[in-house]
């Protein structure tokens, strides 16, 4: 009973400790579209490779990445230019000549950050409901 109740609780902390990584809220960074972009300044663009064991996992950790890069350089919005994603087999210990290993899945996106003035409907909307 002890065994199982231990058990129980390692499965739950687990649990709360992947959400975190999952679901990263709001972010100061917004996603824009190629007609918001006309009234930026373009910045840069860029890519990032990264893997997870989803393709939307992999999507969202590369968006949320390149969010975070854009931030450090002074940019406060990315535009999405492409998003490629792909199934690679990750081999334990970097060796390719074993047999032990997984799939992933593996997401290619690429951004163009902005520096944009003026603030986004969205925005506006947020803080009239918080507001209210």
């Amino acid at each position: 009973m002890k065994n199982y109740i231990c058990l129980v609780l390692l499965i739950i902390i687990t649990g709360c400790a992947t959400t975190e990584t999952t679901d990263p809220g709001p972010h100061p960074v917004v996603t824009i579209d190629q007609y918001q972009a006309r009234n930026c300044t373009y910045l840069y663009s860029t890519q990032l490779e990264e893997d997870a064991y989803t393709a939307t996992n992999a999507i969202a950790y590369a968006i949320n990445e390149l969010k975070n890069q854009a931030l450090l350089t002074d940019g406060n919005a990315i535009r999405v230019t492409d998003v490629h994603n792909s199934t690679e087999w990750n081999y334990r210990n970097e060796y390719s000549y074993s047999s032990y290993g997984y799939e992933q899945d593996v997401a290619v996106v690429s951004v163009e950050v902005y520096k944009c003035p003026v603030r986004f409907n969205s925005d506006i909307k947020k803080e009239q409901k918080t507001e209210s």
